[in-house]
């Protein structure tokens, strides 16, 4: 079984696939790690990057080809891809996507990120640089793939991760997963916690 987990910059997406790898074995494939990784290489920030990549093809099709590749070759496992875009190059997986109030994405980012490639002054500091990198990164992805990864038709489950515990989203992705298995419809509303329990939004 394939999950892949998009989401928002800041959303818990790393966490959550930590916790699916604990919970169920699930293999993680993250090409968050690749793109920090080459990031590094070329001692740019990921917003840096990004930027240098608006124009050119060859980091993104290095990106794509390797998640779709590593999907053929491992049909016989359960792996949980962490990338914004694995929801189109591995289609026949149960696609989770991950919101979150920017203050509280800035936080988290902030309070975990302080490499050389990513560390911030403060925490409004993360917060600018969050919302530029997104704004980048969906521009580029518009370009290349004409896509929008911020529709939720292109996913079977979206969750409000700003005021769930990692265990909360993972006990409610595995629940629902069950019930994709099952065969049940899909659930394009938004799962959001509210007083410890979930609660569905249109």
């Amino acid at each position: 079984m394939f999950i892949t987990i998009a989401g928002e910059l800041g959303s818990g997406k790393s966490t959550i696939c930590a916790a699916l790898k604990k919970e169920r074995g699930y293999e993680i494939f993250s090409t968050g790690d690749i793109h920090r990784k080459f990031a590094k290489e070329k001692s740019l920030s990921t917003l840096e990057l990004n930027k240098q990549l608006t124009d050119s093809n060859e980091f993104d099709n290095y990106i794509d080809n390797s998640v779709a590749e590593y999907a053929r070759k491992n049909t016989d496992k359960n792996v949980v891809f962490d990338s914004r875009l694995a929801w189109k190059f591995v289609p026949e997986s149960f696609k989770v996507y991950l919101i979150v109030a920017p203050a509280v994405a800035a936080q988290r980012v902030y309070a975990t990120r302080n490499t050389a490639v990513e560390s911030y002054a403060s925490v409004s500091a993360a917060e600018a640089d969050l919302i530029d990198r997104k704004k980048t990164e969906d521009k580029r992805f518009r370009r290349l793939y004409g896509v929008d990864c911020g529709d939720f038709n292109n996913y079977d489950l979206i969750i409000d991760s700003t005021a769930a515990t990692s265990e909360q989203i993972t006990a409610l992705i595995l629940e629902k997963l069950d019930g994709y298995v099952s065969a049940t419809s899909p659930h394009r509303y938004v799962m959001k916690m509210e007083n410890g329990k979930w609660k569905a939004e249109n």
